[in-house]
């Protein structure tokens, strides 16, 4: 994995060192990657090395906030008996400084910082560790012949938005504020404006709003890196020999919704007095009982998003699930109603993090 990453020449007690910062994170994300990993889940622990870019997956989510891990100090180790394993043979930092480690190493190159994310299903959690700068001279040049005089004469926040959305493939909100200085709200309006002036094209509502260059459209099989179409087989994407070689529409894959047409609710703050106390009603079958069977919850989940796409959260916190995050619920029922052809996804990759759902004509709503 490190074999041809340069090592500058440097002496410590009459020997050369042949470490540096980057081969240390490398080591640290490996070591992540095998101790947090579920090993009962179905996805495969990946590794994927590209000419700018060093791509982790484990299966399993984290078992901590994203933010409190890369805070460090905390850790709660799915596989700690390997944990101690690679300590004793100096591999693996002391609990909770490893993610730490890794960002600090990785700033220090200035580099892009970080990547870390989770896909609820199937569970994963992804780290990409791009060696490329906030401003790749590729990227920039890109935009400058696509943009012209209009790149040129935007402020260096706006040049950064563009620019990370060209290398990464989506932008938003969050990743803006871990790679910039400049206020929140200041971000907001940027972000706004670009999009008014046509040099950013936005997707979803609220939280879960993204942010791609126009006409750019991320790959819908890829793990890492969504601009990477290349990165997985068919197979690791999930998809059958048969759809493998066929488009996403013909492959039976929804297209993504046209987001200025349709209503997506990712968090209850968006709706009306009168609309949330109508869907409470709703749900009142499965959120005011503490044992429910799996079929009046899909009842009434159908019944919730018979006039809205609503998001993952919003359904978990309206049905009063144990699971916030709404895993146990995508898996146990949302999925099975798409299946049946009940419930349609609001984007076309299970695992979009905006991802929202609504009733199909076909589903049935519970009796009164």
């Amino acid at each position: 994995m490190t074999s041809d990453l340069k090592v500058p020449f440097q002496l410590q007690g009459g020997q050369r060192i042949e470490d540096t910062p980057v081969h240390e994170a490398l080591r640290e994300a490996l070591v992540n990657t095998l101790i947090h990993a579920d090993f009962t889940g179905r996805v495969s622990v990946l590794v994927v090395k590209q000419a700018d870019m060093f791509s982790f997956r484990n299966p399993g989510l984290m078992r901590l906030p994203l933010e409190m891990a890369v805070a460090g100090g905390n850790s709660d180790c799915r596989n700690r008996c390997m944990q101690t394993m690679f300590q004793q043979v100096g591999y693996g930092d002391h609990a909770g400084s490893g993610v730490p480690k890794i960002y600090r190493n990785w700033a220090g190159q200035h580099w892009r910082l970080p990547v870390l994310r989770q896909r609820a299903e199937p569970e994963q959690t992804l780290l990409e560790l791009r060696m490329t700068s906030l401003l790749p001279p590729d990227s920039v040049a890109a935009l400058e012949a696509q943009l012209g005089a209009r790149f040129a004469g935007l402020a260096e926040l706006e040049r950064l938005a563009l620019v990370t959305a060209a290398t990464e493939g989506t932008l938003n909100h969050t990743r803006l504020r871990e790679i910039s200085t400049d206020h929140p709200s200041d971000i907001t309006k940027m972000l706004a404006r670009l999009v008014k002036d046509g040099m950013l094209a936005s997707e979803g509502t609220g939280r879960g709003m993204v942010y791609r260059l126009p006409k750019q459209r991320a790959s819908q099989y890829t793990d890492f890196a969504e601009g990477d179409a290349a990165l997985l087989t068919p197979e690791q994407a999930g998809l059958t020999p048969e759809q493998a070689g066929l488009t996403p529409e013909q492959a039976g894959l929804t297209p993504e919704l046209d987001a200025p047409t349709v209503t997506v609710v990712s968090d209850l703050s968006q709706l009306s007095a009168q609309e949330l106390a109508r869907l409470q009603r709703l749900a009142e079958p499965v959120s005011g009982r503490q044992r429910v069977q799996p079929e009046i919850v899909k009842q009434t989940v159908i019944a919730l998003c018979r006039e809205h796409y609503l998001g993952l959260r919003v359904l978990a916190e309206l049905l009063a699930r144990r699971d916030h995050d709404g895993a146990d619920l995508r898996k146990r029922i949302l999925n099975p109603l798409v299946k049946d052809g009940l419930l349609m996804r609001a984007y076309p990759s299970p695992n979009d993090p905006r991802q929202a759902y609504q009733s199909t004509p076909d589903g049935s709503s519970p009796k009164p």
